[in-house]
């Protein structure tokens, strides 16, 4: 249909040794996001 728009995005973080700030025994996981939307228009 014309006036139907879906738009997906994803996205990963692969955290690393960056985000520890310092601390060698902090434990930081990688983050995963999914966001979507149905768009109508008139």
């Amino acid at each position: 249909m014309e006036n139907l728009e879906y738009k997906i995005r994803g996205g990963y973080l692969d955290a690393g040794d960056f985000w520890k700030q310092g601390s060698a025994t902090a434990k930081i996981d990688n983050m995963y996001t999914l966001f979507h939307a149905l768009t109508i228009t008139f």
